[in-house]
């Protein structure tokens, strides 16, 4: 009697679980490489020359990314927290590629320096930078607004 009332119990939990995965959106990791022969600026920091991935930290967090140096394989060298820009049915429809967001900001020295404020993907609405935050012991340096 405990075991059948022990293996109905199992089943039935196993039933409620599997109704409220399938209920809930399928999440996915974003991830994107980035080969730059020149030093760029992400945030309050400047980011030299390389290759970067850029992927999402956690599934269930779509604005959260470790920036790791040359690939997924060397330990992330920060954070980024990132906020959606949201379209809201303007003129511009969603990018059918994904693209950097970046402008040129003139240095002290009048040099310009490409500025990342964030990405897109196909078919979504972009991500704009709000914070970047470094992990110990990484390249980046912190610069003055």
């Amino acid at each position: 009697m405990i075991r059948k009332s022990l293996i109905l119990g199992t089943l039935l939990l196993g039933m409620v679980g599997s109704v409220v995965f399938a209920q809930s959106p399928t999440p996915r990791l974003m991830h994107f490489s980035i080969n730059v022969p020149y030093k760029l600026r992400m945030g309050d920091y400047m980011l030299p020359a390389g290759k970067y991935d850029i992927i999402q930290a956690f599934k269930d967090d779509a604005n959260l990314y470790y920036l790791h140096p040359v690939d997924l394989t060397h330990a992330p060298i920060a954070v980024i927290r990132t906020a959606r820009i949201r379209n809201n049915g303007s003129i511009n429809p969603t990018p059918e590629s994904s693209e950097m967001l970046v402008r040129m900001r003139e240095d002290t020295s009048g040099n310009a320096i490409p500025v990342i404020r964030g990405w897109t993907f196909p078919g979504e609405d972009g991500w704009q930078i709000i914070s970047v935050t470094p992990k110990k012991n990484s390249p980046l340096v912190r610069v003055s607004s």
